[in-house]
């Protein structure tokens, strides 16, 4: 067996060939920083020991520490990180910055192989504000088909109108605009000095309605007729053709839907929904067995979900009621995922196969039958007398006989 040679043994503890361990410069070596920087701000390599600007000396391990700070922001950042003031070089030192992935912030609403998709749900359900700008197209400024024959020439004149009093309408964003013809509208959009102004428009954000009365294509040249109903009063207007009606209908019902249940949603806090939630629960316990609601049941749900405080409960409102009363429903059936406010309400919204606009139009159609002077205002009384029996027939509860009375009669309810 071989010996090692002892002149090439060093002192006790000493391993010749160990490789060094750790980070930073090897045993033995302060620093191994790539360039120092002058007082003057020049950046040299450690190979150069003078400064190619001001001819300042530096010899390996000075250490300069009056660089100005003006002159530090100006360095890159790869410098600032090798500087000797900054500590021992660190394996930051010289990486570059480069691109990881894309990746979506959520996945696809239509792909399958996401089985848990509710970021992307909520996006369709409760997402941004739909853009109905730029529904555009010719129109009748006329409640009759015939106002144009009967009008006298002097209220034509007046209002600015041509014969047959067609005008060119526009929904753009909130406003249902009136110009006088489409060159108007091309010229004056954009607000330039001296250019054509719409003869009207309107806010669709004070709309709560919108109904169509079909004509007879033969009969009449606009015979299509199209009433908004606002809180100020009713616009009306006449489109020539039936293909026309269920565009102008869609999208002046979309900005209703929108308006209001974003509305709403802003205002609503998460103390508010916790107030409401054993509101929501009682009444979908009481409408999933049939049994009656008091008075001042159905008093207390109508201050619980009138959010705005104004008195009145939208359409916004009742829809946000119809989610949390299903979500309720699923609650009370002991549902796994519907422990909790928020998991029911998210979970309660699969019963709704169209999302967001199938309770828009359950809303609509109990504003519609509850509200029943029609002015879009649905009022205590009124949510007292009829509520019951709406949400039943809404939701889909067949409350048992005897039990609500006559639906006129706010006492039969008690």
């Amino acid at each position: 067996m071989m010996r090692p040679d002892a002149s090439r043994q060093g002192p006790p503890g000493f391993y010749a060939y160990s490789p060094p361990v750790g980070l930073g410069p090897p045993p033995g070596v302060d620093r191994m920083h790539p360039n120092w920087v002058c007082s003057c701000g020049m950046v040299s390599s450690a190979n150069e020991h003078q400064c190619r600007n001001c001819g300042r000396r530096h010899e390996a391990g000075d250490r300069i520490n009056d660089i100005p700070i003006a002159a530090q922001l100006s360095l890159p950042q790869n410098v600032l990180n090798s500087m000797e003031d900054d500590g021992p070089l660190s394996v930051a030192y010289n990486i570059e910055p480069h691109l990881a992935g894309i990746r979506p912030t959520y996945p696809a609403p239509a792909t399958g192989q996401y089985p848990f998709r509710y970021d992307a749900k909520k996006l369709e359900n409760f997402g941004a504000i739909k853009g109905h700008e730029e529904v555009q197209g010719y129109a009748q400024a006329s409640v009759d088909a015939d106002a144009g024959d009967v009008m006298d020439q002097q209220a034509i004149h007046k209002l600015d109108h041509a014969e047959d009093r067609l005008v060119f309408m526009v929904i753009s964003g909130w406003a249902l605009m009136m110009w006088r013809s489409e060159e108007d509208y091309q010229r004056g959009k954009l607000g330039a000095r001296n250019a054509a102004r719409p003869v009207g428009w309107w806010d669709m954000r004070q709309a709560h309605n919108v109904m169509v009365e079909l004509g007879t294509d033969e009969m009449d040249r606009c015979p299509h007729k199209i009433a908004v109903l606002t809180k100020g009063g009713n616009v009306y207007f006449r489109v020539p053709y039936a293909e026309d009606v269920h565009i102008w209908y869609n999208s002046i019902r979309g900005l209703i839907r929108d308006y209001n249940y974003h509305f709403i949603r802003l205002r609503d806090t998460k103390h508010l929904q916790q107030k409401r939630w054993p509101v929501a629960i009682g009444i979908a316990q009481t409408l999933s067995r049939g049994l009656p609601i008091g008075e001042r049941a159905m008093a207390s749900v109508f201050h619980c979900y009138d959010i705005d405080y104004n008195c009145i409960l939208d359409v916004g409102e009742i829809m946000v009621l119809l989610e949390e009363i299903e979500a309720g429903i699923r609650h009370d059936s002991g549902i796994a995922e519907a422990q909790d406010r928020d998991s029911a309400v998210e979970s309660g919204m699969s019963k709704f196969e169209g999302g967001l606009n199938e309770i828009f139009e359950k809303a609509m159609f109990f504003c519609n039958a509850c509200d029943k002077d029609g002015n879009g205002q649905l009022r205590k009384d009124e949510f007292i007398i009829n509520g019951q029996a709406l949400l039943s027939e809404v939701l889909g509860f067949t409350p048992s006989g005897g039990h609500l009375g006559q639906a006129e009669d706010a006492c039969s309810i008690m």
